[in-house]
């Protein structure tokens, strides 16, 4: 009496947490594919994760780069590690990939990467609010702003200057200026994961002082020019006009 054989075939699968590549718009991305470098590979599929669609493919000595429209001409892949490649990436690109690699042992893998796209950051904006000149010394009020979400700012003035107050969140700027022959560079610089653009205005106080019946006490006319400037201000918080407000009136009540 013959007894029935039950033959299972059993398929070695790796799964591993998906890998996150960061690329900017416009350069080439590199998805590698984690496979076993002592396997020959026999099958490589890629395609966008949750979706049966592959995008590029190698099964036994072909290869198709061009399985969907948005990334015809855009592909790149090494038959020999797996790694797919994505030439002039756009911000559609980002999204979560997945491969299928098979080797001629027909063990099987499964891998995936999360491709994140970004933009360069675009150079800020710098806006002077208001200048108020009393006796050779003005007093300035600048406000940095991006475009860009996610930054903050940081200020460098050359030559140093002694009164000069800075928010990193805001981007406000109150510098007190003297009367002086060289001009003074205020660059503002935004910053975001390690990634740094700066813009830059060059001021000098030399306008001449207002009329005598408008001069007042040094002290008294930098709380003035502080509360005009940060009025204009938009961006400026009331928590950050405070702090520069209290900053700067100790250091003008001293000197006078």
């Amino acid at each position: 009496m013959l007894r029935p054989t039950f033959v299972f075939l059993i398929l070695k699968v790796a799964l591993t947490r998906a890998a996150e590549v960061i690329v900017y718009r416009g350069e080439t991305a590199v998805l590698p594919s984690r496979a076993d470098p002592a396997w020959t590979l026999e099958t490589i599929e890629w395609s966008t994760f949750g979706n049966d669609t592959h995008i590029a493919t190698y099964r036994k000595t072909v290869m198709n780069l061009n399985r969907t429209r948005q990334f015809r001409g855009r592909l790149g892949l090494n038959i020999s590690t797996g790694d797919l490649t994505i030439y002039n990436v756009t911000e559609q690109d980002a999204m979560e990939y997945s491969v299928r690699l098979k080797n001629t042992l027909k063990e099987n893998a499964i891998n995936s990467n999360q491709l994140t796209v970004r933009k360069r950051l675009r150079k800020p904006s710098v806006e002077k609010h208001v200048s108020l000149y009393e006796e050779g010394r003005c007093t300035v009020t600048l406000t940095c702003s991006s475009l860009d979400e996610g930054v903050d700012f940081s200020w460098e003035v050359k030559p140093p200057l002694t009164d000069v107050w800075s928010d990193k969140k805001s981007g406000v700027l109150v510098a007190l200026l003297r009367n002086r022959t060289s001009d003074v560079e205020f660059t503002c610089t935004s910053n975001r994961t390690g990634e740094r653009t700066s813009s830059a205005v060059t001021l000098k106080c030399e306008n001449p002082p207002l009329p005598k019946n408008y001069n007042c006490r040094y002290g008294v006319c930098v709380v003035v020019a502080l509360i005009v400037g940060f009025c204009t201000a938009l961006v400026i918080q009331s928590k950050t006009v405070k702090k520069a407000f209290n900053y700067l009136k100790g250091k003008c009540v001293r000197k006078a």
